[in-house]
């Protein structure tokens, strides 16, 4: 998984349910918000992975129904990151 990716839709998420900057300045680029962010990129994934193997190999229906419901949040909160990233970072520089 991307690093640089996982942080930047991230933080397009937190910006977007926060509605601005919330838990970091701007300005410096600094703050508790975005220290825990740059461990999550890597735990997270790694997290979500042990999750789904252990429910997987070892939970019952009622188990695998939970990680199934989990992975579609998951999913939802990465593509609204997705779409802020695209709205907020990446279209306005293709635009000519």
């Amino acid at each position: 998984m991307s690093g640089v990716w996982f942080f930047r839709v991230g933080l397009m998420l937190w910006l977007i349910v926060n509605q601005g900057p919330a838990g970091f300045d701007p300005k410096t680029f600094q703050g508790s918000f975005l220290s825990f962010l740059s461990f999550a990129d890597y735990l997270v994934p790694l997290a979500v992975l042990e999750a789904y193997l252990y429910a997987r190999d070892r939970s019952g229906s009622a188990g695998k129904y939970a990680m199934a419901v989990g992975l579609l949040l998951l999913t939802i909160a990465m593509g609204v990151g997705i779409f802020g990233a695209t709205m907020g970072m990446w279209l306005p520089r293709m635009k000519g």
